[in-house]
């Protein structure tokens, strides 16, 4: 008999059924839902997914699976825990924010087997403040960070101007991906008005100060394996940062395995800072997670964050890997970094595309998020297909792969215009 897995993600999961489904995150979260349940499914588990009642068309690019619908009526712990008996497994995408990935997990792990990271794991590494506390006392070299207070914001942010920071980035610490996150420089600050906006923004609490590292932005992929972090890939990061408190920065996308790394370093000495940055993670259990980190200007590797779960960059790992990444988590028989490096011959681009609707009024009923197709476009081009919320803004993941950047640009390209083309046109009133 096949063993059973429940997979859940928090937004197509039902954890905003009351609230509507911003197509912008909502399309990021499916990606990595419909990439992770190929795999377990390709290393021979039977599904069991959780699905926001909304979201139930989505069941045509999900693989073969048990759907459980969940409606604003039902009790989602509730429905999450007996899931969870009944199957005798899980694995939770969920955001770092309010705690929703620890305490999920932690109640999980009380009725079933955990696949993805553990929730003493989570405590510390879902909270930047914490994961900056936990670098320190082992000499991981990171960032430098201040926990800003609510009215001590101000004087906190310019000691770290005296510490020959010329930038920092404020963030959540129990945050997800750029959300509320921005840029701001010394000049900034003494600007008054662009001051008063910051210290208006971090009030109510809960933010850091870090410094801000010039260099590349980049993301790893680790399994975890006889309770050793092994990095398997490593991706460019592609990020639109924000310098003001009146936007946030946004994630875009990635490219799989990062082509900026590969110009000036060797897959060996890659593998050998991956492995240095991550020697002194306490992870146990199997589990697949992420990394965020800075290559300088000097080549050096800089620890910045971790992602306790899975992230986007996961749709393109399997094909880098040339095998099933699940199988792999199974077998705890990780590949090193270098000989993966060295023998791929893909590269794997993954963008998110958004346009946001400027009149919503033409939108079918105010309807929900509705499933949306590109006409004439290969469906397997998309990580996640076009979604449009209630507002009317559309969104989706284009996940392409190729032998050369040459060819996935013009791929993207076509496809970039379609989207533009096919959603921004409206029917007449």
């Amino acid at each position: 008999m096949a063993d059973r897995i429940l997979l859940w993600e928090y937004l197509s999961g039902g954890g905003m059924a009351r609230d509507p489904l911003p197509a912008s995150l909502l399309c990021e979260g499916i990606a990595m839902l419909r990439a992770i349940a190929r795999d377990f499914v390709g290393a021979g588990f039977q599904l069991t997914i959780i699905l926001d009642r909304r979201l139930l068309s989505l069941r045509y690019c999900l693989p073969p699976s048990t759907v459980i619908p969940i409606t604003p009526d039902n009790d989602l712990r509730d429905v999450l825990v007996q899931q969870a008996i009944e199957v005798g497994a899980f694995l939770i995408i969920a955001p770092e924010f309010d705690n929703l990935l620890f305490s999920y997990t932690q109640m999980l792990e009380k009725a079933a087997k955990n696949w993805g990271c553990p929730s003493q794991f989570i405590k510390i590494f879902g909270n930047k403040w914490e994961t900056w506390k936990f670098c320190k006392s082992k000499g991981i070299p990171t960032a430098q960070t201040r926990e800003l207070s609510p009215d001590n914001a101000e004087r906190e942010i310019f000691e770290m101007f005296q510490e020959q920071t010329d930038k920092v980035v404020i963030k959540p610490a129990l945050g997800t991906g750029a959300e509320k996150t921005f840029t701001c420089s010394l000049a900034d600050m003494q600007n008054s008005r662009y001051s008063s906006a910051v210290l208006n923004y971090v009030r109510c609490g809960g933010f850091i100060a870090q410094e801000f590292i010039p260099g590349i932005p980049c993301s790893a992929n680790l399994i975890v394996a006889h309770g050793k972090s092994h990095p398997v890939c490593v991706n460019d990061q592609l990020v639109a940062l924000s310098f003001s408190p009146n936007n946030t920065s946004q994630y875009i996308g990635g490219i799989s395995p990062s082509q900026s790394l590969l110009k000036g370093h060797t897959p060996e000495s890659i593998e050998s800072s991956l492995r240095h940055l991550v020697a002194s993670l306490p992870c146990s259990e199997p589990c697949i997670y992420g990394l965020d980190f800075i290559c300088n200007g000097e080549g050096a590797f800089y620890f910045i964050e971790v992602n306790s779960r899975l992230t986007t960059s996961y749709v393109a790992l399997a094909q880098i890997l040339a095998q099933n990444p699940v199988s792999v988590l199974m077998r705890g028989n990780p590949p090193p970094l270098g000989d993966i490096l060295r023998k791929s011959c893909q590269i794997h681009f993954y963008r998110k595309l958004t346009l946001i609707s400027k009149n919503p009024a033409f939108l079918p009923d105010g309807n929900p998020p509705l499933l949306l197709k590109l006409k004439g476009m290969p469906q397997d081009h998309f990580a996640c297909p076009p979604l449009q919320d209630s507002l009317g803004n559309v969104a989706c993941i284009v996940s392409i792969a190729g032998s050369t950047c040459g060819i996935i640009t013009r791929e993207f390209k076509t496809v970039q215009q379609q989207f533009s083309e096919q959603f921004t046109k409206r029917p007449s009133p």
